[in-house]
């Protein structure tokens, strides 16, 4: 509440690591995301959720054997826009994001970090989400310019320090 002081005048950007569609963690993670619609912190918080547990993000499951590079990033780009999915993007941060932003971060990997590679292993697909987060959240915190920012996940013991450990690290 300080944040929205006329005075101190600045924001918050966090970064839910809860499971939004998991039963056991979506009640705190929709309440997270709907704080920023919330009259006295609309200026001051911005909300989104990226999913750590899931069979995508392990490369386990259906997805064990998706190692043609150009499917698996089409995949990962309709996975993150997906609306009502297991990712959280609000309206705000979409419409710079998702333009173009999201499409070159993912092909900046692909090219830096896997010398566009026709084909992935399955542990370079979870590395290449890694780093896609990674910087995804560099591009949010240049162009949404919070005065802070955190990760956050269910009793601060799963993802979020150790998010905030590497990210600043």
């Amino acid at each position: 509440r300080g944040y929205q002081n006329k005075n101190f005048n600045r924001n918050h950007l966090m970064v839910n690591l809860q499971g939004r569609l998991n039963w056991i963690e979506e009640a705190r993670s929709k309440a997270l995301e709907g704080l920023q619609k919330e009259g006295e912190f609309r200026e001051a918080l911005t909300v989104l959720s990226l999913v750590q547990e899931s069979d995508f993000v392990f490369q386990r499951g259906p997805y064990s054997n998706l190692n043609e590079a150009k499917t698996f990033k089409r995949l990962l780009l309709e996975k993150v826009k997906q609306e009502g999915g297991k990712y959280f993007f609000p309206q705000k941060v979409k419409k710079n994001l998702f333009s173009k932003k999201i499409s070159q971060i993912a092909d900046f990997i692909h090219e830096f970090g896997f010398e566009n590679k026709a084909s992935l292993s399955k542990e370079q697909r979870v590395c290449f989400i890694e780093g896609f987060y990674f910087l995804l959240m560099l591009q949010l915190v240049a162009t949404q310019n919070p005065s802070s920012f955190s990760f956050t996940c269910k009793d601060a013991v799963d993802h979020g320090m150790v998010r905030s450990f590497l990210f600043y690290l």
